[in-house]
């Protein structure tokens, strides 16, 4: 079973990780667009509803720029 990761700015869908257990097993990233979060925002990655029991200890690093917008 795919396991979908959602990631939400404040309340808005932007993008999602999603891992698929078929061999030889990918992780793909989904960003449609880039995401510019300012002072107060809230990014938020949801877990799957029903997750795989074999996923265990995953973790997530975001990494951002820090700076004005091109």
């Amino acid at each position: 079973v795919e396991q979908e990761y959602l990631l939400y700015q404040n309340t808005v869908f932007v993008g999602s990780i999603n891992f698929s257990p078929s061999p030889p097993g990918s992780v793909t990233f989904y960003m449609p667009s880039r995401i510019v979060l300012a002072p107060g925002d809230v990014l938020t990655l949801n877990a799957p509803v029903h997750p795989d029991i074999h996923m265990t200890n995953i973790s997530f690093s975001l990494v951002g720029l820090v700076g004005t917008a091109a």
